[in-house]
């Protein structure tokens, strides 16, 4: 665990190359998430049997059912 300090330091030297530290479990999913949309849309060859929830929760290794705790308070932000 770092330091709040250690953190600031990291994220500053992150923002110079570009980067960025995502710390919130929410953003870390839907960057999972954007990643994996990202992935199926460049590998859009491969014919997937499964629908496309059933993909993702495999992919991510989450359950689907849990989805809506993650995501009920984002449905009305713009």
């Amino acid at each position: 665990m770092l330091s709040s300090d250690q953190t600031t330091n990291l994220k500053v030297v992150l923002h110079k190359a570009g980067l960025e530290l995502i710390d919130n479990k929410k953003a870390i999913l839907i960057e999972k998430i954007k990643n994996a949309v990202l992935d199926r849309l460049n590998n859009s060859d491969v014919i997937i049997k499964t629908n496309f929830s059933t993909y993702l929760s495999k992919k991510l290794d989450l359950d689907i059912l849990t989805w809506p705790i993650y995501f009920q308070n984002t449905r009305d932000r713009p």
